[in-house]
């Protein structure tokens, strides 16, 4: 059957309270199918068609715009450790550790928040070195830790130097952050669009009980009172600025997204099939197997996964009762990528962007029954922390290339 028999997105989602609506094929004709889709509270938040930040509803999936067409984002649970997150005027945020820098004056912006409000703040800054800190505590040692704000700087006013992430290991032992190695970023400020700025460190292996996180501008040169706007502080664990968790008085957890579908072992390939996603990569520094759709039995011992691991590495891997019936480790880069993975006793072969990477001569296929977008299944881990385009699922083995312009393994991942 060169036509999918479970597809979701291409542009074409559905969503309700609970559920992501996907699309099987029965008798020739597309039907509806509810993947179920978990998440607790109402804390997680996604970019809309209007390209504003917004909260989503408990247990609602998340179609995100960013970038410009609508994709599902999947994520782990994150916590913001900083508080008042759109509040740089409130006095969380003049409780340095260092006495002798002085703290940059906000006030309240006009200017249109990522969220839509006009809730930004306007950091102005003194001339030499001028701060606007928070200070965390309760803070891990031989911990990775990501600061993140949204940041776009005012007409009229000249950057040298960009943001700062300085960092203390303790109450008045300042260690001050000198290269971006050691947790700083240097960058030209636009007058014109919202940045989200981030930089990722590690905590050192003792002596460490807090910190500081926050905005500094050093030598702001000609315009000794440089200002800038800024909003959505964030400080969370691990290597990447997940998506916005607004907090006030205290730190605010956004539970993992978990969406599955279960109980379609008919409309799965048993002894041969072709899986394709189209994924916008975007993040670096992932979890090793980050899941992009898995099928799966319900158990780690009989799966089909497409997943990224460390860094710019795809994964593609079949298991049977256990053992790796294929295991294929392909570089990509940075962007849109069009995957498709076909298997069968006679091996598996895979294809991104047009391209074939990689294949084997010969497979035992795994029988599976459930769906999982984004995540593995069996330990609930392994969270893409990226948006899928669109997912399809074939019950035949799609040839690699054909000439009658019916679908291949080339053509479903031609961009």
């Amino acid at each position: 059957m060169s036509t999918p028999s479970i597809k979701v997105g291409q542009g074409n989602w559905g969503i309700k309270t609970g559920n992501l609506l996907g699309y099987a094929n029965t008798d020739k004709k597309f039907v509806a199918r509810d993947f179920t889709v978990g998440r607790l509270l109402n804390t997680a938040t996604r970019v809309n068609a209007s390209g504003n930040i917004e909260g989503v509803l408990a247990n609602v999936p998340r179609i995100d715009y960013f970038g410009g067409q609508a994709s599902l984002l999947v994520e782990p649970s994150a916590q913001n450790l900083a508080l008042r997150s759109a509040e740089l005027d409130n006095a969380v945020w003049t409780n340095a550790l260092w006495g002798n820098w002085s703290n940059a004056t906000a006030t309240s912006s006009t200017t249109i928040a990522p969220d839509g409000s006009t809730n930004a703040e306007e950091l102005t800054f003194t001339a030499g070195t001028s701060s606007r800190l928070q200070r965390i505590t309760g803070i891990a040692a031989s911990t990775t830790y990501t600061f993140s704000m949204y940041v776009m700087g005012k007409e009229g006013n000249n950057y040298q130097n960009g943001i700062f992430l300085r960092i203390a290991t303790g109450f008045n032992n300042a260690l001050v952050a000198t290269s971006a190695a050691t947790g700083r970023v240097d960058s030209t400020v636009s007058n014109t669009a919202w940045t989200r700025y981030s930089v990722t460190f590690t905590t050192p292996s003792s002596g460490v009980n807090e910190f500081n996180v926050g905005i500094t501008v050093a030598n702001s040169g000609t315009n000794p009172n440089a200002t800038m706007i800024c909003w959505g502080a964030q400080l969370e664990t691990g290597s990447v600025s997940t998506s916005y968790i607004p907090t006030t008085t205290g730190s605010v957890t956004r539970n993992a997204d978990v969406i599955s579908l279960t109980g379609v072992a008919g409309l799965i390939g048993q002894t041969e099939g072709t899986i394709y996603a189209e994924v916008d990569f975007r993040t670096l520094g992932k979890s090793a197997a980050s899941r992009v759709i898995e099928l799966t039995d319900g158990t780690n011992a009989n799966r089909i996964i497409i997943a990224f691991g460390n860094d710019t590495q795809l994964i593609t891997r079949v298991t049977t009762a256990t053992v790796e019936q294929a295991s294929f480790a392909t570089t990509v880069a940075f962007g849109v990528l069009k995957i498709a993975f076909a298997y069968s006793s006679l091996g598996c072969v895979l294809y991104v962007n047009s391209t074939n990477a990689q294949s084997n001569a010969s497979a035992t296929i795994p029988a599976t029954n459930q769906v999982n977008l984004g995540f593995a299944g069996a330990s609930l881990s392994s969270h893409l922390n990226d948006r899928i385009r669109a997912v399809s699922i074939y019950q035949t083995r799609l040839p690699n290339t054909t000439t009658d312009g019916s679908p291949s393994l080339q053509s479903i991942t031609t961009l």
